[in-house]
């Protein structure tokens, strides 16, 4: 029979925030849909529209977490306006 070891979890779920909990819960469920998702893109085929509006929501992704990563570590909320558009309109870099 196989030994089954627990690790200890990364924060105390019971004293953490709504928003600690909200945060680790939307990376959870980020990876484990990407996890689902990989294997079946080798097939897929897009058009050059799918691949921009998929490049775009990646970068509105990531810097969407380079601000949490940055407000987490140094402890600066401020957002810049192109931070701001960026989340709100898109960034039309392709």
């Amino acid at each position: 029979m196989r030994q089954v070891t627990r690790r200890e979890p990364a924060v105390d779920y019971q004293r953490a925030s709504r928003e600690v909990l909200e945060l680790i819960g939307s990376g959870t469920t980020f990876l484990v849909d990407l996890q689902r998702m990989i294997p079946g893109l080798h097939v897929a085929e897009f058009t050059d529209r799918e691949v921009r509006a998929v490049l775009d929501n990646h970068r509105r992704i990531r810097a969407a977490l380079d601000w949490c990563d940055s407000a987490l570590s140094t402890g600066d909320k401020s957002m810049d306006d192109e931070l701001a558009r960026i989340l709100s309109e898109g960034d039309d870099q392709s």
